[in-house]
């Protein structure tokens, strides 16, 4: 007999609350997961499995109780409720636990963002694994100097998530998640370059062609080829709008609420505060359709919406899940981000740099003597302090025009300066991931070379 998810989310809660919880709360997550990866045209991993999974929290006098479990044995989940309840009486008291309160998602029409797509039923296997065959068939056809792959992969997700708690109504939603990328390897003589290309969307229907996946990543591969050391200076940069965004994964931990009230945050002093560039407006939204981070209600139930974390180069907001909020005495900004195995943590939606004017052959024309950096390497960027140190590779620019590619060079500086520094803000805003970013033209940054 298939089981009834929302029935058993609820029952959990109710017999939560009746064996003795103040607040209760089931966040219960189920789904598919497909994955292809072929190297050389054969395959090398293939797999799909199942996930479920149900995480309950209790609340007993502002103490906390969880556990999580793949176990729906009625025996197993009723022993582990007696746990969890024992467990919360024995915890630590603290005044900021609690459930959200009532202005949840359950109490307004959630939004169709659409990040279903049903087409994911009917996708066959063979059809998966001829789209990462094509890609690295079609990197192999590109140029005589890709010999090897790293291998392509393809990825389907189906997920759906329910949350129930004991002070509104239940609610839910479906996403789909659909990937395809592509590593050639670029080879001459004893130089080799690995390329990558990559797409990401909800609707299978939205990916980019196998083709050109496998096309875009063996040019990334090939035009590394005879790269060279540059000799340590100060030049005007500009990054890749693919690997701009590595620098928002800094700045999303900049921002998060926990970090800010533990003064943890090189931002933690500058809210209202000009940080960066006037043409630099960073948004938090969960309610863009199609988009990878968005989702009707984050995952405590509050509703999502687009927030303005800089507006015109000034900070003017911080991400807050329920209980950081509280010690802030703020509201939640709708940004509770969990696995059913973890109780939530504040996390970004669709976290993005809005979208320029200027078209990246214009901001290379402008610069005489430059770098166009196409790759960060390592983690290097520190949010508690605002320094970065990255070793990058790209392309050198001279007299406005793209010439000779570089690598072993280090960047270096703080992430004030990253912000102040940006002159311009390409027009190529993509959404490959929910992190994302346009190509953006920094004034001068110091480079490390030979």
């Amino acid at each position: 007999m298939k089981m009834n998810y929302l029935e058993l989310a609820t029952d959990v809660v109710k017999k939560a609350i009746n064996k003795g919880a103040d607040e209760s709360e089931v966040y219960l997550e189920l789904g598919t997961e497909f994955q292809v990866r072929t190297r050389k045209g054969e395959i090398e991993i293939l797999k799909q499995a199942q996930k479920r999974g149900l995480g309950l929290r209790v609340f007993v006098n502002n103490k906390l109780g969880f556990f999580y479990t793949s176990d729906f044995t009625p025996e197993i989940i009723d022993t582990q409720i007696e746990k969890t309840l024992l467990l919360a009486k024995h915890s630590t008291s603290d005044e900021f636990y609690g459930l959200p309160e009532k202005d949840l998602a359950s109490q307004k029409k959630l939004s169709d963002l659409k990040i279903y797509d049903p087409q994911i039923e009917t996708i066959d296997t063979k059809t998966k694994i001829e789209l990462a065959k094509r890609a690295e068939e079609s990197a192999f056809s590109e140029s005589p100097n890709v010999k090897n792959s790293e291998g392509a992969n393809f990825i389907s997700e189906k997920t759906s998530v329910i949350l129930v708690n004991s002070k509104s109504e239940p609610i839910s939603y479906d996403s789909t998640f659909f990937h395809l990328s592509c590593e050639p390897v670029a080879e001459h003589g004893n130089e080799k370059r690995i390329g990558r290309f990559w797409d990401s969307k909800r609707f299978f229907a939205d990916l980019d062609s196998p083709e050109d996946i496998g096309k875009k990543s063996a040019q990334r591969a090939e035009r590394m080829l005879g790269a060279k050391k540059v000799r340590s200076q100060k030049v005007p940069a500009i990054l890749e709008n693919l690997i701009s965004n590595r620098f928002l994964h800094a700045l999303a931990s900049a921002v998060n609420g926990d970090n800010v009230y533990k003064k943890s945050s090189f931002l933690a002093s500058m809210l209202d505060k000009k940080i960066g560039f006037d043409l630099v407006t960073l948004i938090d939204d969960g309610t863009i359709p199609k988009r990878l981070g968005s989702k009707p209600f984050d995952d405590e139930g509050v509703l999502t919406r687009r927030k303005k974390i800089i507006d015109k180069g000034v900070l003017s907001c911080f991400l807050y899940d329920t209980y950081t909020a509280k010690k802030a005495k703020l509201a939640s900004t709708g940004n509770a981000s969990r696995e059913y195995d973890e109780i939530p943590q504040i996390g970004t939606l669709n976290f993005y740099i809005e979208n320029g004017k200027t078209p990246l052959e214009e901001m290379v024309k402008e610069i005489k003597s430059g770098l166009f950096v196409t790759d960060l390497m390592g983690f290097g960027i520190n949010w508690i302090t605002g320094d970065f140190s990255q070793m990058v590779e790209g392309i050198w620019i001279e007299n406005g025009e793209l010439t000779y590619p570089v690598d072993e060079v280090t960047l270096a500086g703080t992430l004030f300066d990253f912000l102040s520094k940006i002159e311009q803000v390409g027009n190529d805003l993509d959404f490959r991931s929910p992190l994302a970013c346009p190509s953006l033209k920094i004034g001068e940054l110091v480079i490390g070379g030979k």
